[in-house]
């Protein structure tokens, strides 16, 4: 089953946050995701937490390990670029970021319906024709 939506994630030394997204995400109601986690040189335990995640739970999560320090976005436009071109929907989401386990199935019926929805937030959804 191809996902249906791309939620990248941008990190550096996110050790005290990371889990909390995570967590928040993969407690959706909407399951068709994959997460593409674009890791910036961390030097904390990040990526170890990353690991033990995504051991314990059937979400897709896919680490990618920077090679190289970039700015935030940079580092967003090599997600969108690389990874979320793939799914018909994305998302940027940012390590401190909580989410309703209703968020993407809400934002998902909002765009078929093809109502305007003001974002308040860099968070959102980029429909591929």
């Amino acid at each position: 089953m191809n996902t249906q939506i791309g939620i990248g994630i941008n990190i550096w030394n996110t050790e005290k946050t990371i889990e909390k997204l995570l967590n928040s995400i993969i407690k959706q109601t909407y399951k068709n995701f994959a997460i593409y986690i674009l890791d910036n040189q961390s030097t904390d335990h990040s990526i170890k937490i990353i690991n033990r995640i995504k051991k314990r739970t059937k979400a897709q999560i896919n680490l990618i390990i920077d090679k190289k320090r970039r700015d935030i976005p940079s580092a967003q436009k090599i997600l969108v670029k690389k990874f979320l071109i793939k799914h018909k929907y994305s998302m940027i989401a940012n390590d401190d970021d909580l989410y309703h386990p209703e968020f993407i199935k809400t934002c998902i019926e909002i765009i078929k319906k093809k109502v305007v929805w003001p974002t308040p937030r860099v968070n959102y959804f980029i429909k591929k024709e």
